[in-house]
Order: C-alpha cells, then sequence, then structure tokens
C-alpha cells in the first residue's frame, strides 16, 4: 500500500509542478489589486495637481476682469464664478467655491493684522490693549482688509477656496498597515486656496 501510494507521488508531483495552467490568472488575481491602487492613485494625484494650476489660473482670470470694475458689485462676483467655473472645465462645483474679496490701502497691508499696541510684549492682541481701527469691523481684526471689490484705484485681493475630495488615497490609508496621517484625519479632503492682489483701474463710481 506505501509503495503503491509513493510511486503515484512519484509519478504525479513532478507533473502537477511542471503544471501551469492557471498561474496566470492567479498572479493577475495578487497583483491586479496593488496595480488598480498604483494607476488610480496615480490619476488622481494627477487630477489634483491640474486642479491645482487650473484654480490658480481661474483667480488670475477672475482678478484680471475685477479690476476693470465692469458692472455692479453683484454682477461682478457673479461673473467671477463663471470665470472659475470656465477655467476649471465643470470639474470644480461654483456652488462649493468660496470667494473672499478684500480692500486694502495698499498692497502691503494684504493679511496683515490690525495695528496694536502690544502693552505686555507677547505678540498677540489682547481685550483691551488699543488699536487702530482700518476695516470699520467693531473690535481688533487680525486682517485688516474691508470686505468688498473696491473702488476705483484700490487694491483688492482675490482669494479662492475649493475643498477636493480624493477618492483612492483615503482607501488606501485606511489600510490596517498604513500608518495615520493628515490624508485619513481629514477624511482625504484636499483644500485649495490661491490668492491674487490688483489694483482696480481707475474707473469711476457707478452712478
Amino acid at each position: 500500500m506505501i509503495t503503491r501510494m509513493a510511486h503515484f507521488l512519484k509519478r504525479k508531483v513532478p507533473r502537477f509542478v511542471r503544471d501551469t495552467d492557471g498561474a496566470s490568472a492567479v498572479e493577475f488575481a495578487l497583483v491586479f489589486p496593488f496595480a488598480f491602487v498604483l494607476i488610480t492613485g496615480a490619476f488622481e494625484v494627477g487630477m489634483l495637481m491640474f486642479n491645482q494650476v487650473a484654480i490658480e489660473g481661474a483667480t488670475r482670470a477672475a482678478a484680471r476682469y475685477g479690476l476693470t470694475g465692469q458692472g455692479t458689485e453683484a454682477e461682478r462676483e457673479a461673473k467671477i464664478l463663471e470665470i472659475i467655473d470656465a477655467h476649471t472645465y465643470g470639474l470644480v462645483d461654483p456652488a462649493d467655491i468660496l470667494i473672499t474679496t478684500e480692500v486694502y490701502e495698499a498692497f502691503g497691508d494684504a493679511d496683515a493684522p490690525e495695528p496694536f499696541i502690544d502693552a505686555n510684549s507677547n505678540g498677540t492682541w489682547d481685550s483691551g490693549e488699543t488699536f487702530t481701527e482700518m476695516n470699520g469691523i467693531l473690535g481688533w481684526q487680525d486682517d485688516r482688509g474691508a470686505a468688498g471689490v473696491g473702488a476705483g484705484s484700490q487694491i483688492v485681493q482675490y482669494t479662492i477656496e475649493y475643498d477636493w475630495q480624493m477618492m483612492v488615497l483615503p482607501f488606501v490609508t485606511n489600510l490596517p498597515f498604513f500608518p495615520s496621517g493628515p490624508m485619513l484625519d481629514d477624511g482625504g479632503i484636499v483644500h485649495f486656496k490661491t490668492k491674487m492682489i490688483v489694483r482696480n483701474e481707475p474707473f469711476p463710481i457707478p452712478g
């Protein structure tokens, strides 16, 4: 009995080892998940970079239009949204875009806080410390810009923000062997933020 089994194994095992039927399918099944993640991940990163460039271009185009002073403030803001939609080729939903326009007295004032006297020398404004009101908003502000698209010859900064939801990378970061990180903690959302500061043309105030 043992002799017969040994003879059987001697004949069958080498044949089994040499038999490659189905090997390609097994190899493909093992490699495909990793290849799929790699390819789609590369595509998604490419889309991410493309959107960044597109939104930056849209911000520049919107600022160039805004400085001409065409139409009312509401009409200018609506036109700026149209420009952004056109420059992002429909990949960005205009309804999810946040546009902020702030007016400054000088280019160097952009993103700067209202000046204050730092009585306790801690580098931050504290309640009760004297400050210079610059934007008409009650209380000290960490940005001295005033909301609006500005009148003729005024300096305006355009800020465009948009949240892009990644699909593949969050899935990868949720795998057990992948360490925790910003992509996982933020739910795979990439926050785009671009700025452009210009001086309006000396257009007349609409009558």
